[in-house]
């Protein structure tokens, strides 16, 4: 038999480039949980563009071929469903006993990293990240924004980083008993710990050997030319994807991509924007630490 008609039961919500690749891999290796492939489809995002999945029958597509075992859960993992409300209304409105998983990060390295990923996607043409951020106040009337970015928003690199803002409105919505909430640093150095955590979060035992490996590294590209190209074989083939409901794959495009590809190494800024990026997130991470009962001191002082 066959589930029909079935969403998830639990959400990974961002923020980006907190770990959310990897404890979806983990949790999807969990005999009792199916995971969504894609692991971001965004179909609740409505107030973003291009967004994988934007037809419903398409989504519920997505997990239609799973076993109809009475405890299965089933996840998804898209980090953009933090950014607006009204993705989590959009949720709560389908499945009101859905569960949320909110991983955070120092908004400094969140923000950092972030702008190395779209970057490397081939959807920011600054390179450099301190004239990226310069360039935030522009980018919000519409200018300067690059041709290939899926929406303008990813390049808001100030509202990514402002977890205090984003946890406080998620709990205008999500129950704290609903919300289970994961420290990058904690993920990183506690992973099992943290992982039996989010199986009690969803009541569930941990049965099966669970294979943690780091997935979604920081990446960098050669040519910048040769990755839009890449990026733009994806785009046709989402669009190809919401039109037939079927996954369509470039296999010459994963090949450029991993040619065209190398581990980066992280690149320092310089003293006095860290202390500027330090100062405009102060105040949110205050609000953060508060609305969590953990001392993120650290976050802005050394």
């Amino acid at each position: 038999m066959i589930k029909k008609n079935k969403i998830p039961d639990f959400f990974i919500i961002g923020a980006p480039k907190t770990g959310t690749t990897s404890l979806a891999n983990y949790l999807g290796q969990h005999e009792d949980i199916f995971f969504s492939d894609p692991k971001e489809p965004e179909y609740f995002a409505v107030n973003f563009n291009r967004r994988p999945i934007s037809n419903i029958d398409n989504y519920l597509k997505l997990f239609n071929k799973i076993d109809s075992k009475d405890n299965i859960l089933i996840g998804e993992g898209s980090v953009n469903y933090y950014y607006d409300i009204n993705s989590i209304k959009n949720i709560l409105s389908y499945n009101p006993n859905a569960k949320f998983i909110f991983m955070l990060r120092k908004p400094i390295d969140l923000v950092q990293s972030l702008h190395s990923q779209l970057v490397f996607q081939g959807e920011e043409n600054i390179l450099d990240f301190e004239l990226a951020w310069k360039m935030i106040n522009e980018r919000k009337k519409g200018n300067k924004i690059p041709f290939l970015c899926r929406d303008s928003k990813w390049l808001f690199y100030s509202e990514w980083g402002k977890l205090g803002n984003r946890l406080e409105n998620l709990l205008t919505v999500i129950d704290k008993d609903s919300l289970k909430i994961i420290f990058f640093e904690d993920f990183i150095n506690n992973t099992s710990q943290i992982f039996d955590e989010v199986l009690h979060f969803l009541n569930l035992k941990n049965k099966n050997k669970i294979i943690f490996s780091t997935l979604n590294k920081r990446k960098q590209i050669k040519s910048l030319y040769i990755q839009k190209m890449v990026h733009l074989m994806g785009d046709i083939s989402m669009k190809l994807q919401n039109f037939f409901g079927i996954k369509f794959k470039f296999g010459i495009a994963n090949f450029i991509k991993k040619i065209n590809t190398r581990t980066s190494i992280n690149k320092k800024i310089n003293k006095n924007f860290r202390l500027e990026l330090e100062l405009f997130f102060k105040e949110d991470i205050k609000k953060l630490s508060e609305l969590t009962g953990v001392d993120l001191k650290h976050w802005y002082t050394k």
